[in-house]
């Protein structure tokens, strides 16, 4: 419901962890962005990234830090769009 991925986006709690699973993923993956993203992607949906997602999701990152965000910031976004997307919403 359009609730469930307001809060996603918005609440405290979930750019919390959002900020935290960002800080894991620069840890563990600190210069390979490519393995970065997998790393993201199998922690929060379980899968690897399809080619055109990994594209789409670097290009994201990359268009934010090219307009003067830090990289961190720009991984965190990525992270809590992942966090409010339908598929992480959805059980199947």
């Amino acid at each position: 419901v359009p609730a469930q991925a307001l809060f996603l986006l918005n609440d405290p709690l979930v750019r919390e962890h959002a900020e935290l699973t960002t800080e894991r993923l620069l840890e563990s993956q600190p210069q390979d962005e490519a393995a970065r993203l997998a790393e993201a992607y199998r922690l929060i949906l379980c899968r690897t990234p399809q080619q055109a997602e990994q594209a789409r999701a670097l290009q994201f990152v990359k268009t934010l830090t090219t307009d003067g965000m830090d990289s961190k910031a720009a991984w965190q976004q990525l992270v809590q769009s992942l966090l409010a997307s339908t598929e992480f919403r959805m059980l199947n």
